[in-house]
């Protein structure tokens, strides 16, 4: 139970360090996709 405690801590810390660059790159995605579709029906007009 205590092993299990420690891991599940040290996971934790991982992804919490790791969590604003996640937040960042998903951002970008979504924003380059917004561009495009953005352009697409700007060329449809």
């Amino acid at each position: 139970m205590l092993v299990q405690v420690l891991s599940a801590e040290r996971v934790r810390r991982k992804f919490l360090r790791v969590g604003p660059y996640v937040d960042i790159g998903a951002g970008v995605f979504f924003v380059e996709v917004g561009a495009v579709l953005i352009v697409r029906g700007a060329a449809a007009l």
